[in-house]
Order: C-alpha cells, then structure tokens, then sequence
C-alpha cells in the first residue's frame, strides 16, 4: 500500500506537465485506498497520509474539490475510530495528518461557497488565500489522549 502511495505521488507530479500521468496516479490511489482500509487502522499515519495525498491530486489535478472532501471526510470518520490504539509516536502523526486534513476540508468548503467550484486563475489571491493563515491560526489543538478535538 505504501507504494500504492508513491506511485500515485510520482504520477500526480508527473501529471502536472506531462498528459495521459492522471489516470494512471488515480488508479494507484484507488488501489493504495483499497488495501489501506483492508490492511490498516483508519488512524495509520500511512494510510492518513495517503488520503491526503490522494485528495489534494484530486482537487488540485482532478479538479474535484468534492471528490476531495469526501475522501478527507472519510479518513477523518475511520482515523476518529481509532486513534486511541496508536503509539505516542504513531498517534502524533496521525494528529498532524488530520488537522492537515481538517485544513483542506475547510479550504475546500471556502472554494465551494465563494465559486461554486475551483477559483478561476484570475482570482487566486483573492479571499481563499487571504484567508489561509487565518485557517492555519484558528485550528483547534487536538488533545492527546483523547478524541473530542479533531478539525475534522
């Protein structure tokens, strides 16, 4: 699974300047994202960072900002379960994958209210990224030990 993970990465770069790369990075996400929820806790830093990946390609390459949400909606719903079953070490990264994650939904969800879809080249600059650090600042602390604060 993890080089399901690395080969989606490598075809998702690829594919921002080669054409015909996207299809073959989604497929290795797709597959990575299956064996992922067969093989791992919901919570695995691996299996976190591979939904981020996977859902930043498709809405940066797919231009799916939906798409996107669901997948980090979702890995944020299984990482919930079973974050108390991690290692301090594990469990601190898995953390930082979700609010990570936390930061891209809502970054998505601006897109999706303030365009109705992805911003247009001309407008970037514009209160998305304005808004950036303030999303950053504003993200909750998630306590260890316990469930209660992800930004998820």
């Amino acid at each position: 699974m993890f080089y399901y993970k690395i080969k989606g990465d490598c075809l998702r770069y690829l594919s921002e300047f080669k054409t015909g790369s996207a299809g073959s990075a989604l497929d290795a996400y797709i597959a990575g994202s299956e064996v992922a929820s067969k093989e791992l806790l919901g919570a695995h830093p691996i299996r976190l960072g591979l939904a981020l990946n996977y859902a930043v390609f498709s809405s940066e390459i797919l231009n799916s900002p939906d798409k996107a949400r669901q997948i980090a909606e979702e890995a944020c719903k299984a990482a919930v379960q079973d974050l108390d079953q991690l290692d301090a070490e594990s469990e601190k990264t898995a953390r930082l994958s979700l609010k990570l994650l936390g930061q891209n939904l809502e970054m998505w969800e601006d897109e999706l209210k303030w365009t109705g879809g992805r911003p247009s080249p001309a407008d970037i600059g514009g209160p998305i990224m304005k808004n950036i650090p303030k999303m950053v600042s504003t993200v909750p602390a998630v306590k260890v030990g316990g469930v209660s604060e992800i930004d998820c």
